[in-house]
């Protein structure tokens, strides 16, 4: 199986880092678990950031290059905006729910 999603994971020192990979909770999770590669491995934990999916691999190849070019800026600017049209989709009513029981815990 081919690595059809970009993700970019933000370190403990604040520092992002841009991968490819089939399932990104696994690939967090294994980053975690000092299975990532050694730019990671001295940065952990590691949080996903930014999950961006393709069709095929050659195009995730080819964004994740593009990612790994932008600046630090550039790339902070593209989590915020994702986020931004997260928050956006979701049911205000829902969004404040789901914040409360995060507070709770």
């Amino acid at each position: 199986m081919s690595a059809k999603n970009v993700i970019i994971a933000r370190c403990a020192d604040s520092s992002l880092f841009v991968g490819l990979t089939n399932d990104p909770v696994a690939a967090i999770e294994a980053i975690n678990a000092g299975q990532g590669t050694p730019f990671t491995k001295s940065r952990l934990p590691v949080s996903l950031a930014l999950v961006e999916e393709f069709m095929n691999e050659e195009d995730a190849l080819e964004r994740a290059r593009d990612l790994k070019k932008m600046t630090r800026l550039a790339k902070e600017k593209l989590i915020a905006a994702a986020l931004a049209v997260n928050l956006r989709e979701k049911e205000p009513a829902g969004l404040w729910a789901g914040l409360g029981r995060w507070l709770k815990s």
